[in-house]
């Protein structure tokens, strides 16, 4: 057998890695942008350069995205394995996450541990704690979700007026879009902002998936005797959509973590 906190070790190696893609993609979207500026600037001069970042930037673009779907995916079967154990009171089997040892990252865990156990639940084993696990996951999932998606809204709209002011700055010259590279830094810049809008969407749809999941447990929870079924079509759902999402950024659970823990602390009681 292997104990929870291996577990829960292997599975925030993951996520973390799944993280570090992530970064390596936004440091691109970054060069970029930056690109973009640059060969507004320098004029023609510039066109090797912003047609290199044309041709590189989604390339290592795909990469990063796609190691990050790797990572992230390996987490989310030790995610879910270990809610299902501690749920139902067994213990994790070392045969469920073989596989996955063997094919984990090597960098440790250095995302943002949570305050005390992963999963915290009074209840007893059974078909409402996994209830109460999951309501708990979703719960801030909600909140956390909800933030990444403004703070990307925030930072495509940024990079979309980026590139509209672009435009306008190239047909205000003297000889409107003199240079080669004037319509091709805007379009660079707009494919930075389609980017992080997409990321911003993904995490628009967890976050209504996840406050549905709240609500859904709260109704199973009121039920004499909850279902295998009804647990299983939560369950599904929710995971669907967290598969679906980029890893909620660390900074955003360590600003808005200890708020949530107080607030789930006080429904937790009163249930």
């Amino acid at each position: 057998m292997m104990p929870p906190r291996d577990v829960t070790a292997l599975m925030r190696r993951e996520f973390a890695s799944s993280k570090l893609c992530w970064t390596a993609l936004l440091v691109l979207q970054v060069v970029a942008v930056a690109t973009s500026i640059v060969s507004l600037e320098v004029g023609d001069r510039a066109a090797p350069f912003l047609a290199s970042a044309g041709l590189v930037v989604p390339v290592l673009t795909a990469l990063a995205r796609s190691r990050a779907g790797a990572y992230q995916g390996r987490g989310e079967e030790v995610r879910k394995a270990l809610l299902l154990a501690d749920g139902w009171g067994h213990k994790v089997d070392l045969g469920l996450v073989l596989v996955r040892i063997a094919q984990s990252s090597l960098l440790p865990g250095w995302d943002t541990p949570p305050l005390g156990s992963y999963f915290n639940s009074t209840r007893p084993p059974g078909p409402r704690r996994v209830l109460h696990i999951l309501q708990q996951s979703a719960f801030f999932t909600a909140r956390h979700a909800s933030t990444a998606f403004w703070l990307c809204a925030v930072a495509a709209s940024i990079v979309g007026g980026g590139g509209m002011f672009m435009i306008w700055a190239a047909a205000q010259r003297e000889t409107p879009f003199a240079h080669a590279t004037d319509v091709g830094a805007a379009l660079l810049a707009f494919a930075v902002g389609g980017e992080v809008l997409s990321v911003g969407l993904a995490f628009r749809r967890l976050a209504a998936v996840a406050s549905s999941t709240v609500i859904s447990c709260e109704t199973l929870a009121r039920e004499t005797d909850p279902t295998p079924a009804d647990l299983t079509l939560a369950l599904s759902a929710y995971d669907c959509a967290v598969a679906q999402a980029p890893p909620i950024p660390s900074s955003i659970y360590a600003i808005e973590r200890g708020r949530l823990e107080r607030a789930w602390a006080r429904y937790a009681g009163t249930r």
